[in-house]
């Protein structure tokens, strides 16, 4: 096997794979219309959300929703886990306005045992409903969700339902507008195109509807877990718990800075990794079909397309400027173009079905896909943090951030971008056209967003 084949594989072949997968489920989810009957017993219900450093508007913005929900008041409860200082909590005390008929606890962690992971198990222990619902503070149901997840529940012998996430942002961003329209292919490719084909799908953090006895049969939630919700998806998946897909519309805030993109992208590729290192053998035993485990596995790995994406073009920069022919495979390339093409089709498709502008579509699509590719050598290096015993859990500040504590990150993006058009210049001198178009191409997402998310904190400075 030649050099530049081999590094063609690590570059293109798992991307392929991924999006191909990502592609069928979405086709998949789109005819998945599911029927339930009406329930006329309704469980109680207890909705818990851990808050830090949330802004206080938001959590008004929450007790509004749980409140209008068409579910009775008297069976549901709201119970919040504060990881605030005590100044903060206090202020967060005396500024709320608690809607009448709702039981709302807020209780602030003394001791702040673990991450978000931990206060959704201290949640669990303060709680009494039969029926658990996980919240961020930012997700908005709608008015009948609550009704449609329990009757799911009932009618399918479910033992959690997954909401279906779509994004929303409170600002106008061309970086946000992307992720709006790159959330709802995701949830509808993972969610509703899995539980399509009768597949168990991985709980999300926002908006899974559990049964308490199926969560305390499986020992409740990790505190020490960065990404809880595909941890206990496995040993859900082990214990013979039944997950379900649905169609229920759950809203969730998207980053709308380059900031919260990073910070949100590179925990999450560490929680993939971390899941995976603990729980492959949880998988693996389940008893779900060995399709579904193969489909879990690659979608606990769905990272690390990003990862080779980065190692396989710098080994190819480096062999270039060393002087190895390194010519990479046209059939490789072609296949990846197409493969893009198709997704790229779609992505239109949904931003059209939402309502954006072609042109806005076209920018957003641009701005997600130059931050992604300019974001794997640190999504490598976090997923790699992923089997250290010291992890970390970074709050995603969706509603706006300080670019400027992240100087250093759009440097060396900037940086690693001038050297690989540099060796695209190399690449092309020697004759390797196609090598030098593909450092080429992947050089312009790192000068792009190390620009643009430079210009984002000069603007933000001033």
């Amino acid at each position: 096997m030649s050099l530049g084949l081999l590094l063609s594989g690590i570059i293109f072949i798992p991307a392929i794979v991924v999006i191909l997968l990502q592609i069928g489920f979405y086709m998949l989810g789109l005819k998945n219309t599911i029927n339930v009957k009406h329930v006329t017993t309704l469980p109680s219900i207890s909705v818990i959300m851990p808050i830090k450093n949330e802004d206080v508007n938001v959590i008004q913005g929450a007790l509004n929703n749980i409140a209008e929900l068409d579910y009775p008041k008297e069976k549901v409860e709201l119970v919040i886990i504060s990881d605030d200082d005590q100044e903060r909590f206090n202020y967060i005390m005396k500024s709320l306005n608690f809607p009448l008929g709702l039981e709302v606890k807020i209780v602030r962690r003394e001791e702040r045992k673990g991450f978000k992971s931990g206060a959704l198990q201290y949640g669990l222990y303060l709680s009494s409903g039969e029926l658990i619902l996980s919240l961020d503070v930012d997700g908005r149901l709608k008015k009948n969700s609550l009704r449609r997840a329990v009757s799911i529940m009932e009618d399918r012998g479910c033992d959690a339902v997954v909401m279906d996430w779509r994004g929303y942002s409170t600002n106008n961003s061309t970086l946000s507008k992307g992720l709006i329209i790159g959330t709802t292919l995701a949830s509808v490719s993972g969610i509703k195109g899995r539980d399509r084909i009768g597949f168990q799908v991985f709980p999300v953090g926002s908006g899974t509807l559990f049964k308490r006895s199926a969560i305390v049969d499986v020992g409740g939630w990790n505190p020490y877990i960065v990404q809880e919700d595909l941890e206990i998806g496995c040993r859900m998946f082990s214990g013979g718990k039944k997950i379900c897909g649905s169609d229920i519309p759950i809203e969730v805030e998207v980053p709308s800075s380059f900031e919260a993109f990073y910070i949100q992208q590179t925990r999450w590729a560490m929680g993939c990794i971390e899941t995976i290192a603990r729980r492959l053998k949880d998988v693996v035993n389940s008893k779900i079909s060995i399709l579904n485990k193969i489909d879990a596995i690659i979608y606990l790995l769905q990272y690390l397309p990003v990862s080779l994406t980065f190692v396989g073009t710098s080994l190819l920069a480096m062999f270039t400027l060393l002087g190895y022919a390194t010519s990479i495979s046209l059939p490789l390339f072609l296949v990846w173009i197409a493969v893009l093409a198709i997704y790229g089709y779609l992505f239109l498709r949904v931003g059209k079905n939402i309502g954006f502008p072609i042109k806005d579509i076209l920018f957003s699509m641009g701005r997600v896909s130059a931050f992604t590719a300019s974001l794997s050598p640190f999504v490598f290096y976090w997923s790699l943090k992923g089997f250290s015993r010291k992890r970390e859990f970074r709050i995603t500040p969706k509603g706006g951030s300080s670019v400027n504590s992240k100087l250093n990150v759009k440097l060396i993006i900037v940086g690693l971008g001038f050297l690989y058009i540099s060796t695209s210049v190399v690449a092309i001198i020697r004759g390797e056209l196609l090598s030098g178009l593909w450092l080429f191409y992947y050089s312009s997402a790192y000068i792009y967003t190390g620009l643009v998310s430079l210009l984002e904190s000069k603007f933000s400075k001033n």
